[in-house]
């Protein structure tokens, strides 16, 4: 087992009053490095977000050992790294997860840092799920569509021909438990469009479209055809955040449509916060950077931070300590077993 860095150079003591002195936080990082063959960049840039962390938190004279670990070294992670430290991130996937939460003391969670589909673990192993899953993206997005919804306002809902998407199940779930009534319909590329757009929207009111839908080329057509329509009536329309991703669909044809999206990553290039991340980030390692050392700066502030403030049972007060970050947000509820995060960042067009 390769240990990066058994203890953080960013050791600083409080000086002056002694009894103002900070205990040290302990962390464990782990991450699938593949450091002995070829090395897992977004595992790197996602250190590089937690070592500029750490360095800040050094900087207001806070004590931190972080030891680092690869996940794709054969040797494993020591017992020691799960029971010493007051904070273990990682590893990310479910396969690697599972067996080293199964392992876990009562008082001990795993943070799962970045892979969405792990929050299931949530109701079986002692997982912190930090990015929000698909599945509450999707169901915030579909609330989003009702909050302010007026009597005149339609609600549709759109899904592709006779493609199954489980978007489309999580979407009328939601609308139907919270007794909101809608129109559910479907289309497929190949049709006319912008026909049964307009013949599924008024002239009254907002006409509010909620997309079930992830797949790019739909997605697109469906964009355009509201894009057209925004021109002679209110139409908003509701995506996925998956589909923000898509190269095909320009900001400006999302803006024409009226787009409104639910997302669990969103960085504001404009924050004075996040300028000063990217100036010191850029300092230090002569790069630009990515979602992976945004994910890492931020989870390391609010973890080192809860712990801070709630001490050694930090994990007792999840649900109450919220936090906006640089690119993503906290706010958890409790599992079964575990936490899942629930926050989201609402996106307008």
């Amino acid at each position: 087992m390769r240990r990066f860095a058994a203890i953080f150079s960013l050791m600083v003591l409080l000086c002056g009053n002694a009894s103002a002195q900070q205990d040290t936080v302990r962390m464990s990082l782990i991450l699938p490095f593949k450091a002995a063959t070829v090395p897992n960049n977004s595992a790197f840039d996602f250190y590089s977000g937690v070592l500029l962390a750490l360095e800040e938190f050094g900087s207001d004279s806070i004590a931190v050992a972080l030891e680092v670990y690869d996940s794709a070294d054969s040797l494993g992670v020591p017992a020691g790294a799960l029971i010493f430290n007051d904070i273990v991130m990682g590893p990310i996937s479910a396969a690697d997860i599972a067996p080293l939460a199964r392992t876990l003391f009562w008082n001990k969670f795993l943070i799962s840092p970045l892979d969405p589909a792990c929050a299931p673990m949530t109701d079986t192993l002692k997982i912190i799920q930090a990015p929000t899953s698909q599945e509450i993206q999707i169901r915030q997005m579909a609330e989003w569509a009702c909050e302010n919804r007026s009597p005149e306002d339609s609600l549709v809902v759109v899904c592709e021909g006779n493609r199954y998407d489980p978007v489309q199940a999580v979407i009328t779930d939601v609308l139907d438990t919270l007794g909101q009534p809608y129109v559910l319909t479907s289309c497929d590329i190949f049709e006319d469009v912008d026909r049964i757009i307009g013949e599924k929207t008024g002239e009254n009111g907002c006409n509010r479209i909620i997309l079930a839908s992830e797949r790019e080329e739909f997605v697109k057509r469906i964009t355009e055809s509201v894009a057209v329509w925004d021109t002679l009536r209110t139409v908003n329309l509701y995506c996925p955040g998956k589909t923000r991703n898509f190269a095909s669909i320009s900001d400006s044809l999302r803006t024409a449509a009226g787009v409104r999206t639910v997302t669990a990553y969103s960085i504001d290039d404009t924050h004075p916060r996040t300028t000063a991340f990217i100036v010191r980030y850029k300092e230090l390692y002569g790069a630009v950077p990515n979602s992976f050392a945004f994910q890492g700066y931020d989870l390391t502030r609010y973890f080192i931070s809860i712990k801070l403030k709630s001490g050694y049972h930090w994990f007792r007060k999840l649900e109450e300590y919220k936090m906006e970050g640089l690119q993503s947000d906290f706010s958890f509820e409790r599992g079964l077993t575990g936490f899942r995060n629930t926050a989201v960042r609402r996106i307008e067009y």
